[in-house]
Parts: structure tokens; C-alpha cells; sequence
């Protein structure tokens, strides 16, 4: 699979965004690893701001345009179709809730392990939902990539004990039964996630809508929903003490959000999600680089076989080998329906003569 220029360049953005995203949020936070902010309200300002940037970029867009070309505002939205981007959104917001539950029984590294499973779902959904064929490469990169990330992601031996979170006591190992039912809701963050990802990908190349009005829908329904869990929860969204600890690192977290959810639609609209997952795991391999060059960091022996793994299955997934897999595929097809075609009037014919010398026979049978 060969990506557009416009869509390697958006991958590239959108992996190096993954990338500062883990580093500012880490950054972020205090010495005691505590926030001193209310995530719940850094999410919310981070939709808003995804909102205002495509409202920018869409006036932008429209500017630019002949006067001749512009539609009027109300003729450019389709209300049917607004509507069913209300779904994704519910999608995203109960995937960001079942996060937070999942950690109440599986310490970090372990839900950032099964969480992996999504990048085997999202292939699932994609073949089935959009109907789109991966040759038999792809699906060996898909599941490399799967198993180089969770390669990646496993702590090394000489790993310090995580602290205690929820039922996670306090060795760093969970109990038997809040293991598996923290398995189980990294089953439904999966699924979740490849049916949001793939429902939007549908929604994005299903209309000729600019992306950018496509974007502001998106972000208009996530905003609501996001912010009617956060009041449903206690949350004051009109109080001064919303942006209470908001300093200037943290508005960089917020930015790079917002720029990052530009990306990830981007993305889905100019190649699709399993690219989007590729993009976000080749994160891995770009951080783990960019810390070893300059923090120093010297990555265990499984990240360096996950890397391994990982760069691998980028080249089966996005080689040249698999054009001319489908292209002989497809010609294969060609050849066997010219065949198909080539024998239907001869069979046609022989069961003509067939049946004209029956008529002959069962007549000359009559007369004698």
C-alpha cells in the first residue's frame, strides 16, 4: 500500500504529536506525580479548542473561495447528516470512561498492554464493515504490529513494582478477578474504538463536505457529550476554578491535543484507520529514539525486539510487494471471468444442438 504525499505527511505529524503528547503530559504533572489541574476540564478545553481551530480553518477555506463558488452557510451543512456524528462522539466519550474504570483493576502497564488489542479489532472492523481486502502480508503486519507493541510496552526486569491503584495492591499485581474483568473492559475499549474509528472514517469519505466542516460537526457533538458526563459527574463547567492550576505547560497539552485530533481526521479521510494505528505505534519507535539520543535512556532488551518487530511490519504492511500482490490478484480475476465468459456461448450452443437433435429424434420416433 503506497500513501498519498498529503497522507504520509499527516501520519508523520500525527505520530510525532502521539510522541509529545505522552512527553508533555508527563511533564505536566507535579513532583508527587499529581496533577495539579482537573483533567476532566483539560479535556473539555482541548475539544473546544479542536472546535475552534476547524471553525478557523473552514472560514479560512471559505475566504478563499470565488464568490461565485461559496454556498451560503445554511446549504453547506446537511442537519442528517450532522446528526450521525452525534455517534462517534458517544462512542469516544464512553471509550474515555471505560479507561478510567479499566485502571480502577489493572495497573498502567497492564492496560496499556491490552489496550493493544485494539489495533487487531480495528483490522477486524475494517475488513468487515468497509469491505476492504488486505492481502495476506498486511494481515502478518497487522499482527506483528499487535505483537511488537505489546513487546515494546513490557516492563524490564529490573523495573521498579508499580504503586497500587484501585484493587491493584500494593506489589504491582492485580487480583485474579480484577484482572479479568479489567481484561474484559480492555475488550469493549477495543471494540469501541474500531467501530468509532471506522464509523468516522465512513462518515468522512461519505460526503463532499470540506473536512474542516466535517471536523467542527465532530467536535461540536464530542464537546456536548464530554460535557454533559463532566456535569453529570459534579464537574462546574461555569465556575472560575474551572482553569484552576492552568499554567503555560498545560495549555501545550491542550494545544497539542487539538492539533492532534486535526490530524487523526486528516488522516482517516485521506488514507484510513489502520494507517491512523500504524502512525500512532510508529510513536514507539520515535520516542524511543529521540530518548536515547537525548535523556540518555537505554531502552530493555523487549523494546528493542518490539522496535524490531514494529519496523518489520511497517514495511510488509506499506511495501510495494503488496501492489503487486493485488495487481496480479485482480488479473488472476480477469483471466478467470474472460474464461467464464469465453465458455458460456459454447456451452449455450452444445445445449441448443443437444436439444434440437432431442426435437429431431422424438419426431422422427412420432412419424415412424
Amino acid at each position: 500500500m503506497l500513501l498519498s504525499g498529503r497522507a504520509l505527511f499527516y501520519s508523520l505529524v500525527l505520530s510525532l504529536l502521539v510522541v509529545s503528547r505522552s512527553l508533555l503530559v508527563t511533564a505536566s504533572k507535579d513532583k508527587r506525580s499529581n496533577y495539579n489541574y482537573d483533567p476532566a476540564t483539560v479535556v473539555l478545553t482541548t475539544e473546544a479548542f479542536k472546535l475552534f481551530i476547524a471553525m478557523g480553518l473552514y472560514v479560512h477555506e471559505r475566504s478563499s473561495l470565488e464568490a461565485s463558488q461559496r454556498k451560503p452557510w445554511t446549504q453547506d451543512v446537511d442537519r442528517r447528516v450532522a446528526l450521525l456524528y452525534s455517534v462517534p462522539a458517544l462512542l469516544y466519550a464512553i471509550q474515555n470512561n471505560i479507561v478510567f474504570l479499566a485502571l480502577l483493576y489493572l495497573a498502567p502497564p497492564t492496560f496499556e498492554l491490552f489496550s493493544n488489542l485494539k489495533i487487531v479489532t480495528t483490522a477486524i472492523v475494517f475488513y468487515l464493515a468497509l469491505r476492504r481486502p488486505l492481502t495476506s502480508i498486511q494481515w502478518t503486519a497487522v499482527l506483528l504490529l499487535f505483537l511488537g507493541t505489546v513487546l515494546g510496552q513490557l516492563p524490564s526486569p529490573s523495573a521498579a513494582p508499580c504503586e497500587s491503584v484501585g484493587s491493584v495492591d500494593a506489589v504491582g499485581s492485580e487480583s485474579a478477578a480484577g484482572q479479568v474483568f479489567g481484561f474484559f473492559l480492555c475488550v469493549i475499549y477495543a471494540v469501541l474504538s474500531a467501530f468509532a474509528g471506522i464509523y468516522t472514517e465512513k462518515l468522512l469519505k461519505g460526503s463532499r463536505q470540506s473536512i474542516h466542516l466535517q471536523n467542527m460537526e465532530i467536535y461540536f457533538w464530542s464537546l456536548f457529550v464530554n460535557g454533559a458526563i463532566a456535569a453529570w459527574n459534579g464537574t462546574n463547567l461555569f465556575s472560575m476554578d474551572f482553569f484552576r492550576g492552568y499554567d503555560t505547560l498545560t495549555w501545550t497539552v491542550i494545544l497539542n491535543g487539538a492539533l492532534m485530533g486535526q490530524c487523526v481526521s486528516f488522516v482517516m479521510k485521506y488514507a484510513d484507520n489502520i494507517v491512523k494505528v500504524f502512525a500512532a505505534s510508529l510513536a514507539m519507535l520515535i520516542s524511543t529514539l529521540l530518548s536515547f539520543l537525548f535523556f540518555g535512556f537505554v531502552p530493555s532488551p523487549p523494546m528493542l525486539i518490539g522496535c524490531a518487530v514494529v519496523s518489520v511490519s511497517l514495511y510488509l504492511y506499506f511495501g510495494s510487494h503488496n501492489q503487486l500482490l493485488t495487481d496480479a490478484a485482480n488479473t488472476s480475476a480477469s483471466a478467470a471471468a474472460a474464461a467464464a465468459a469465453k465458455d458460456e456461448p459454447r456451452f449455450s450452443q452444445g445445449y441448443r444442438v443437444i436439444e434440437l437433435s432431442s426435437s429431431g429424434s422424438s419426431s422422427s420416433g412420432h412419424h415412424a
